[in-house]
């Protein structure tokens, strides 16, 4: 039987391994991984001296993309229905859908940032990846998946404190963001907070309630604490 530390082991591995496996989709259907050329001096990327002003919010393209606010409105009607979803095939088609406007900051640059930044990742740069994040973020500080993505490289790093503090930025923009309740769940359990990482468990689960790793998760550390009071 596997054991439970190694079980939550892989729900921890796999939080990180499903962003890298999200960028490469995103890379992969946007041609920026063909297009990007080398990584140490992306085109067209402000230099780092240039203002963290913010991008103006991409109104409509004409090829049917949602403003910001219109996108946020779609997001939280996407939540309500994976909420009550009727079973597993449709809730993953929801979360699918949420993650794809979640990767939509509002700003070419920030979009062209973040892009890069996931090939940073994607090449194990974890320094070239966390510039690029540091700069979305100054210019979209309300961004929630800039900071969720930022935090997975401080993961992956074990600067488990900052990753911390970057998913409760995005845990404040967006409460929903489940990626970011399953990053905070795993993140803590490596802090030794078992009972907050179960409370993370248990949002991720009611945002997502047919996610296989957020079940995972509540039920090995259900049994981890109900064990320590034995």
């Amino acid at each position: 039987m596997i054991s439970s530390r190694l079980a939550l082991r892989r729900l921890t591995v796999g939080w990180v391994a499903a962003l890298a496996a999200a960028f490469a989709v995103l890379l992969s259907s946007t041609g920026l991984g063909r297009a990007a050329g080398p990584l140490e001096q992306p085109p067209g990327l402000p230099e780092a001296q240039a203002p963290a002003a913010p991008d103006a919010p991409r109104q409509r393209t004409g090829a049917g993309e949602p403003d910001v606010g219109e996108q946020t409105r779609i997001i939280q009607e996407l939540y309500a229905q994976l909420a009550i979803a009727r079973n597993a095939e449709n809730a993953n088609a929801l979360a699918q859908a949420i993650e794809r406007l979640w990767a939509i900051s509002g700003s070419d640059t920030v979009d062209l940032l973040l892009a890069r930044a996931n090939l940073a990742m994607l090449a194990e740069d974890k320094d070239l990846a966390l510039t690029l994040l540091g700069r979305s973020l100054k210019m979209a500080p309300r961004h929630a998946e800039a900071w969720n993505r930022r935090a997975a490289v401080y993961f992956a790093d074990q600067r488990y404190l900052e990753a911390m503090a970057d998913l409760n930025r995005a845990l404040a923009i967006d409460p929903n963001h489940f990626k970011a309740l399953q990053g905070a769940a795993v993140t803590l359990k490596e802090l030794g907070r078992k009972q907050m990482a179960l409370d993370n468990f248990r949002k991720f689960l009611k945002v997502h309630p047919y996610s296989d790793d957020a079940r995972k998760g509540v039920e090995e550390l259900e049994r981890e604490i109900e064990g320590q009071k034995i």
